[in-house]
């Protein structure tokens, strides 16, 4: 199975989702970068050493690795903390 979270933050909600389930790809992304690096510990601390997380603008669909990516599973809290126009 494949899981993405486009916004996600602190990978709170991959990594409760995640911990101790093997065998599944998971693709994480988020706008701030710090977000990311809080988020890549976060997976480590909780025992999930499959993910690959990105620094990128989800909503920008040109600038995404999640482009034209297909997964079993999509879940995401909605971006609270970003500003768009």
């Amino acid at each position: 199975n494949s899981f993405c979270d486009p916004f996600a933050g602190n990978a709170g909600l991959a990594s409760e989702l995640l911990a101790g389930h093997s065998g599944h790809s998971c693709v994480l992304q988020d706008v701030d970068s710090v977000s990311v690096l809080l988020g890549r510990m976060n997976l480590l601390l909780h025992g999930v050493h499959a993910a690959r997380y990105y620094c990128g603008d989800t909503i920008d669909l040109y600038s995404t690795p999640l482009d034209g990516r297909k997964f079993d599973i999509v879940v995401t809290h909605p971006p609270f903390g970003a500003k768009y126009r």
